[in-house]
């Protein structure tokens, strides 16, 4: 599914959808996060001992892999009309969206500032995938 996100720079890194429970103005937020590996990098820890201590705290977030913790940093939100249908694909465990960036960031004009072009893909069982595509397919979104 291609999709833009606005007004962030984001380069060619790992970034995935987590449900935002904590949003007071929408109950079924999905926020788009940095992978907050590459977070632990940014923050000048470098040697085997901090890369420990990154992977540690990783593993120690929330119990449910697909829920936010102060360890990522939002860079978006998906649509309201995806977020519907994607927060209750992402409370499987085992179901997983991510952002694929497709493209150089341009502006387009729109007061959006700067538009990355990218591609959500998501990951999981036939029985949710095919569930999450006839969804997004009913609200017009083109889901391959």
């Amino acid at each position: 599914m291609r999709i833009w996100i606005f007004g962030y720079q984001v380069s060619a890194m790992s970034i995935v959808f987590k449900r935002e429970l904590s949003n007071k103005e929408d109950e079924n937020a999905v926020a788009v996060v940095r992978d907050s590996s590459l977070k632990c990098q940014k923050n000048g820890k470098t040697g085997q001992n901090s890369k420990q201590l990154c992977d540690m705290s990783f593993k120690m977030r929330s119990p449910h892999p697909n829920e936010m913790s102060e360890h990522f940093e939002v860079v978006g939100h998906v649509p309201k009309l995806m977020a519907i249908w994607l927060t209750k694909f992402l409370k499987r465990a085992t179901n997983i969206g991510k952002v694929v960036i497709k493209g150089k960031r341009v502006n387009r004009g729109g007061g959006y500032g700067l538009e990355i072009p990218c591609e959500y893909q998501f990951i999981g069982d036939v029985f949710s995938i095919n569930w999450l595509k006839e969804k997004l397919q009913k609200e017009g979104f083109n889901a391959k």
